[in-house]
């Protein structure tokens, strides 16, 4: 279903004295409790907050779950030591006009296994779902309500992927190294398989066949 007004939901709660930011996304927020406008700037892995107005509060800033070190934050340009607990970060002040907040998330690839096959695995950069490039052979136009590509059965690509390793598991110890991010660049190449696949985020796949999950194996 698609309800595209609800994308704004869950960005930010507040309570009498904090703000708390749970979703890094492009957005403005105004605390009227405290008179302060907080405009947020999403460009992952760093968030920045501009503030307007003065007050005493407290900014209170999810650590997302993909954000396996600690992350580092900055008040107007300078590195601050920062409150972390139960998955938050606080930073208590008073908030002077045009103060702003830089917080750094670490971001780095993870492998997902499927319940039932420790080996069939897909994975992450961060918030994002990364999916390989399979090429656009056998694809035809097709009517379901819209006009859609939908890819035909190509029993050339297979979904399994034999590392050049003694395990699958002594291959993910060098996930970095293995699914490699190009520099300045959302493109992760696999190596040391019998297979050079591209990976970048799902959202970046458009009119071409792609693979999520693969079955990995020596």
């Amino acid at each position: 279903m698609e309800s595209f007004s609800k994308l704004g939901d869950s960005i930010y709660f507040k309570d009498a004295e904090s703000l708390f930011v749970l979703r890094y996304t492009d957005s403005k927020v105004v605390f009227s409790d405290k008179n302060l406008t907080f405009t947020q700037k999403a460009e992952l892995p760093k968030v920045t907050l501009t503030v307007e107005g003065e007050a005493e509060a407290s900014l209170v800033l999810r650590i997302p779950h993909w954000c396996k070190e600690s992350p580092t934050v900055k008040l107007n340009g300078k590195a601050v030591t920062h409150e972390e607990e139960n998955g938050f970060i606080r930073i208590s002040r008073q908030w002077q006009n045009g103060d702003t907040v830089e917080v750094i998330l670490p971001m780095s690839v993870v492998a997902h296994s499927l319940p039932d096959n420790k080996d069939a695995l897909s994975f992450t950069y961060g918030p994002w779902l990364l999916s390989a490039d399979l090429g656009k052979s056998k694809m035809e136009t097709g009517v379901t309500g819209v006009n859609v590509t939908v890819p035909l059965a190509d029993e050339s690509i297979s979904g399994d992927i034999r590392v050049n390793a003694e395990s699958v598991s002594v291959w993910l110890k060098s996930l970095k190294s293995n699914l490699a991010r190009d520099e300045n660049s959302l493109t992760f190449r696999m190596k040391n398989t019998d297979r050079e696949l591209i990976f970048t985020p799902h959202y970046k796949q458009h009119e071409s066949r792609y693979g999520i999950y693969f079955r990995f194996h020596t």
